[in-house]
């Protein structure tokens, strides 16, 4: 995957986690929003009157029918399950489950456990989740990164794929490149322009086909059946196992000194903080859309308020002060974040009250599983401590007012 590729499905996915702030920043939600759960646009539909008759010199022109304008709107939504099956410009939606029964005539950005597409979307989709299926038409590209991803039989891509993925599984057509990193990739449809992966295990079965290069590394050759058509030239590279028995692993060190760090500064905030600490993980809760949007402006704003202070009005020891504060703000808002989604999940699984202590440990270890996920696991640790951040900023302005 080259690195402006990879740059641009970093900052799809980015965007995923930091659209949803424009729509509830500022409130719980746009006063003229749909219900996240229903399939309404934003707009009533138009009645337009048909035209009238034209006239020429020689003969009158047949008038044309009344045109019906489409209920047309941008669709916001942030909830459990998410049902889109009205017609929309684009989609922004976080939940649990979506569901796209309806037509989304230009962007889909979409983040959840589990995407259904079973309407056409007409410009690019940018995806994250555990589980996604395509079962109709993507007009542009699709930048997906998740866990399982099929584009089923009769489904159709019209640009390019481009993601980073555990399975892949593609039955339908693909018109440009595949350009991907995956656990296991199946090809049992067609791909109109390259197959350029770096894969773990590429299958490759009869009625396959391949209208450009087929450029993979992987750890064993793939078997290509005399049926499979590949234009263009095929390259294999063999993975190198760099893995060594008895090498001290860095990677698992400091994700478990992570942890116990997160559940040691988790517990001194829970005793210091007390109900400051109680009140802000209520307030990550209660209003998690609010407080990342905070968390976003805090993030990007102090720093550059650190820099102006420096330069033009403020020795730069102050400046530093700033920065060290939002470093500890975002150290904190993830031990915060962590205490919120733990006790989401014991709540959900039936613990009527939850130690806080418990919920940290769980929340600590559900965001250490999450941010094993390539690509995707960055911006989940990085949205974590945003909302944690704004939600501890919310209290204490709250406490000093």
């Amino acid at each position: 995957m080259k690195f402006p590729d990879l740059l641009v499905f970093a900052v799809s996915i980015l965007w995923l986690v930091c659209v949803p702030v424009a729509a509830f920043a500022a409130s719980d939600g746009p006063a003229d929003a749909p219900d996240s759960n229903s399939g309404e646009g934003l707009t009533e539909p138009l009645e337009l009157d048909a035209p009238a008759p034209l006239i020429a010199p020689v003969a009158p022109i047949t008038p044309v029918a009344p045109i019906k304008a489409k209920s047309v709107g941008n669709k916001f939504a942030m909830t459990d399950k998410a049902l889109l099956d009205g017609t929309y410009d684009d989609a922004f939606v976080m939940a649990d489950e979506v569901h796209i029964t309806g037509e989304i005539l230009d962007q889909a950005y979409i983040t959840a456990a589990q995407i259904t597409v079973d309407g056409p979307i007409g410009g690019d989709a940018f995806f994250a989740g555990a589980k996604v299926t395509v079962n109709n038409a993507i007009g542009g590209d699709l930048y997906v990164s998740g866990a399982e991803v099929l584009v089923a039989k009769g489904a159709s891509i019209g640009g390019r794929i481009l993601g980073g993925v555990a399975e892949l599984v593609i039955d339908g057509t693909v018109a440009g490149d595949v350009e991907a990193g995956a656990g296991k990739i199946i090809l049992r449809g067609s791909i109109g322009g390259d197959l350029d992966v770096e894969v773990g295990q590429l299958i490759i079965e009869e009625g396959a086909s391949i209208g450009g290069d087929l450029d993979y590394s992987a750890g064993s050759e793939a078997s290509v059946p005399a049926g499979v058509s590949v234009a263009g030239e095929t390259t294999y590279t063999a993975k190198v196992d760099e893995s060594h028995d008895g090498d001290f692993d860095g990677g698992a060190f400091f994700r478990v000194w992570g942890l116990l760090a997160g559940l040691i500064l988790g517990a001194a905030l829970l005793w210091a903080g007390g109900r400051h600490t109680t009140d802000a993980v209520e307030l990550a809760q209660e209003n998690t859309a609010h407080h990342l949007g905070l968390g976003v402006g805090l993030f990007l704003l102090v720093p550059i308020a650190a820099v102006v202070m420096g330069l033009f009005v403020i020795p730069l020891p102050l400046s530093a002060v700033l920065m060290v504060l939002l470093g500890l703000g975002l150290v904190f808002g993830r031990v915060v974040a962590a205490i919120a989604l733990g006790q989401y999940l014991m709540i959900r699984g039936g613990k009527a009250e939850p130690s806080p202590y418990a919920a940290l440990a769980v929340g600590l270890f559900v965001l250490l599983l999450l941010g094993l996920v390539p690509v995707l696991g960055f911006f989940v640790m990085l949205g974590a401590a945003l909302v944690g951040l704004g939600s501890i900023f919310a209290t204490l302005r709250a406490a000093r007012a």
